[in-house]
């Protein structure tokens, strides 16, 4: 899923805490995706691709939970940028049709957009409270948060999101799974470490299998150990 943009405006006033941020308590998001039909994506010819877009709203309640309340998924069409604010109505000129691959996309990245969702909110929303005690916000703002503080909001928010361990989840895990794999030998020790920080090896490793199972990772060769290490963490 390659993305060309991310944007979100908040939906209504009142502010909630998250973390040690604030966010609307709904707010928008829309996502343009790049519509490469299976096409490798580079910086030379990204541009030159269709769009389709995934616009969701999004409910932040205490306790650091967000979820979704709704989901529309548009076509391809040219990428012509974001419009913040507009009162005009829809207009369906220019939209292709969704395709299978949209809904499939949009499914297996729930989670990956919800957290891109509330770490460009918590970016670019910038909230002030009036003086007479009401609340505003300022729309495309530039909040500096850290890389580390960023990675973590995305975490707490696909912990949230996986309310359940359904394909959705396992797909997203192990996608993870292949790319530690890749870059480090050690996908256990490595998720255990980064993206399930907190989460011990044998739970990983449970997922791993389950995944295997499901189809969403190879299996193992019989006689071959699997690449999780059993060294501790930090040596």
């Amino acid at each position: 899923m390659h993305t060309r943009g991310i944007f979100t405006e908040p939906l209504t006033l009142t502010p909630v805490k998250f973390r040690d941020h604030v966010l609307p308590e709904f707010f928008t998001c829309t996502a343009y995706l790049i519509d490469n039909q299976g096409m490798k994506v580079t910086n030379e010819n990204f541009k030159t691709f269709k769009v389709w877009s995934i616009e969701i709203i999004l409910k932040a309640s205490k306790g650091n939970h967000v979820e979704v309340i709704r989901t529309t998924i548009l076509g391809s069409r040219k990428y012509d940028g974001h419009t913040m604010v507009t009162t005009k109505s829809f207009d369906p000129v220019g939209f292709g049709a969704v395709k299978a691959r949209h809904y499939d996309l949009a499914r297996e990245n729930r989670s990956r957009l919800m957290a891109y969702a509330v770490q460009v909110a918590i970016q670019s929303n910038i909230y002030k409270k009036k003086k007479d005690g009401g609340h505003s916000w300022e729309i495309g703002g530039r909040k500096d948060v850290s890389e580390a503080e960023l990675t973590a909001v995305s975490k707490s928010v696909a912990d949230s999101a996986y309310v359940r361990l359904d394909d959705a989840f396992y797909r997203d895990f192990s996608e993870k799974y292949l790319i530690a794999q890749k870059t480090t030998g050690t996908p256990i020790l490595e998720l255990s470490n980064t993206e399930y920080a907190g989460k011990d090896s044998s739970t990983i490793q449970r997922w791993a299998t389950t995944a295997r199972r499901k189809g969403f990772l190879p299996k193992t060769s019989p006689g071959k150990a699997s690449s999780s290490s059993t060294r501790k963490k930090g040596k």
